[in-house]
C-alpha cells in the first residue's frame, strides 16, 4: 500500500508562511542575537519574533481546537485544588553556607 505524502493546499500555505517567517523575520534577528554578548539582551532581541509567531498561530496551531478549552478548565480546577509551593523545590535557592567549595560554587 502506497502512502501519499502530498500536502493539502492548507498545509502548503502553512509551509510557505513558516518558511517566510523563518527567512524574513527570524533569521535576521537570530543573527543579531548571536552577535550580542549579553544573553538577556539577545533574548530580548527575539521578543518581537515570538509575539509575531504567536499572532501567526504557530504557538497554538498544532493543538486541536476541539476540547482544548475543556482541557484548560479541567487543568486549572485541578491546580486550584492542590496546594502548590510558591516555587518548585528544584528552583528554591540553597543558602550559600550549604555549598561546599568546589561543588557547584566558586570559593572567593
Amino acid at each position: 500500500m502506497a502512502i501519499d505524502f502530498t500536502l493539502t493546499s492548507a498545509q502548503q500555505r502553512l509551509q510557505r508562511n513558516a518558511r517566510e517567517f523563518a527567512v524574513e523575520i527570524l533569521q535576521p534577528l537570530v543573527k543579531t542575537a548571536d552577535r550580542e554578548p549579553d544573553t538577556q539582551k539577545a533574548f530580548q532581541t527575539l521578543e518581537g519574533a515570538y509575539i509575531e509567531c504567536h499572532k501567526l498561530g504557530f504557538a497554538m496551531g498544532f493543538l486541536p481546537n476541539q476540547g482544548l478549552e475543556h482541557w484548560f478548565r479541567q487543568r486549572s480546577r485541578r491546580l486550584r485544588k492542590r496546594q502548590l509551593p510558591s516555587k518548585p523545590a528544584a528552583l528554591r535557592r540553597v543558602p550559600d553556607e550549604a555549598h561546599e567549595p568546589g561543588i557547584g560554587s566558586v570559593a572567593v
